[in-house]
Order: structure tokens, then C-alpha cells, then sequence
């Protein structure tokens, strides 16, 4: 089940080191990131590997996160 949660409370709150926080960000737009770098690459093969690289980044420099704008829903 989806929180109530704003992506801005969510993203404050993984720069604190909430995994839960991370797990429910990466629940919302885990598809729409994968299917975007699909597209970009056009090979599941790299698009996979590009995918997990993408959240492990995000989690490693979760401290210094920003976000500036939302994800069109």
C-alpha cells in the first residue's frame, strides 16, 4: 500500500536515511524509470544494468539529494 507521503517528504526523508522512505520512492517509479531507459537504450540487457546503477547512486548520495520538480503522474 502506497503512503500518503509526498515526494518531497519522501525524498527529505531518505537524505536522513530512511530505507522505507527509499523503498516507497523506488515503489512509485521504479516502472516509469525502467521503461524510460528502455527507451533510451533499447536493450533490456543494458537498460537492467543502468536501472540498478541508477538506485544505487541514488541511495550512495542520498545526502546531497535535491529535487527541484515532480514526476508527471
Amino acid at each position: 500500500m502506497q503512503s500518503q507521503k509526498s515526494d518531497m517528504e519522501l525524498v527529505r526523508a531518505i537524505r536522513e536515511g530512511s530505507v522505507v522512505a527509499f523503498h516507497e520512492l523506488y515503489t512509485r517509479y521504479s516502472k516509469i524509470v525502467y521503461r524510460h531507459i528502455l527507451a533510451r537504450v533499447n536493450s533490456s540487457f543494458d537498460a537492467d544494468d543502468i536501472f540498478q546503477e541508477f538506485f544505487v547512486k541514488l541511495w550512495e548520495k542520498r545526502s546531497s539529494l535535491e529535487v527541484t520538480t515532480s514526476v508527471p503522474g
